[in-house]
């Protein structure tokens, strides 16, 4: 960070709220946003796949809990519809949004497919670059 913000270095890339301060400041600017959509924070910033690079990279924080939570329906029902409830709170949205997080909920069926497809481009990208996955 501070790197880039003295021209030591050129390009960084990392998770937004890594580099608010610094963006705020006019230390630095975005060039794209590598997630998938815009940012709500930062919309006037488009992705890049709107500037033509075929790459998105979004960062990503998830809950888990043992696989057998599953087997108790009426836990994991009641469990999974409080958090569904606390991450789609739109003041807990503008507080994470105030330090630089787009908080998106995905239920569990639908997370799982994105981590899938998240797992086969990283493996992707490994591969091109000559890199052993393990």
């Amino acid at each position: 960070m501070i790197g880039l913000a003295s021209a030591e270095v050129d390009v960084s890339l990392g998770p937004m709220v890594a580099y608010k301060q610094m963006v705020e400041a006019g230390k630095i600017r975005v060039l794209a946003i590598c997630a998938s959509n815009r940012s709500k924070q930062y919309a006037q910033i488009p992705t890049s796949r709107e500037l033509g690079y075929d790459f998105s990279w979004d960062a990503w924080e998830a809950i888990f809990g043992p696989k057998e939570l599953r087997d108790n329906k009426p836990v994991y029902t009641k469990l999974s519809e409080a958090i569904r409830k606390a991450i789609l709170d739109p003041e807990l949205d503008q507080k994470m949004l105030s330090i630089g997080l787009d908080v998106q909920y995905k239920p569990t069926e639908e997370l799982e497919k994105w981590l899938k497809e998240d797992d086969k481009q990283i493996k992707k990208i490994t591969y091109d670059l000559g890199l052993e996955y393990k």
